[in-house]
């Protein structure tokens, strides 16, 4: 039977028709201000982290109407990741988290729907440093919690 595993070898390396490519090494502008008031440090933190994923790119072409929509996912974010005890409030939260991340393109699904996509060569690169800073989050939000 034959692997399953991609053969780094055959993976596309070149841009998918249609698509729009983003850059790997994420958005390099300056981070918008807040545009909540009095952010946590837990806010700050995961404010500057969205701020610089590819994701970024699009939604500075797209305007600064996006600066607060973003800034209460990652409001909603932080209440949601520091509430251990689950509640049907946290819930409707946890949905609408869902919903967010997918109209600011941060899910494979929602970079699908949007036609945005970044070089495979650099995927592996991305994936392990988002699974490094959830991991910074949670602990950050573990501290804060204590």
């Amino acid at each position: 039977m034959p692997s399953q595993v991609p053969n780094p070898d055959r993976i596309r390396r070149n841009a998918t028709p249609g698509y729009i490519q983003l850059p790997g090494d994420g958005y390099k502008g300056k981070i918008p201000a807040f545009p909540l008031a009095k952010p946590s440090a837990a806010e700050r933190e995961i404010w500057e982290d969205l701020w610089r994923t590819p994701q970024a790119v699009m939604w500075i072409k797209l305007g600064r109407g996006l600066n607060r929509i973003i800034a209460r996912y990652v409001r909603n974010l932080t209440i949601l990741e520091s509430d251990r005890n689950a509640s049907i409030a946290i819930a409707h939260l946890n949905g609408e988290c869902r919903q967010i991340e997918d109209r600011l393109g941060l899910t494979p699904k929602a970079m699908l729907t949007m036609r945005w996509e970044v070089p495979t060569d650099e995927l592996e690169s991305l994936k392990y440093q988002r699974a490094s800073s959830s991991r910074e989050r949670a602990s950050a939000v573990d501290e804060e919690v204590a």
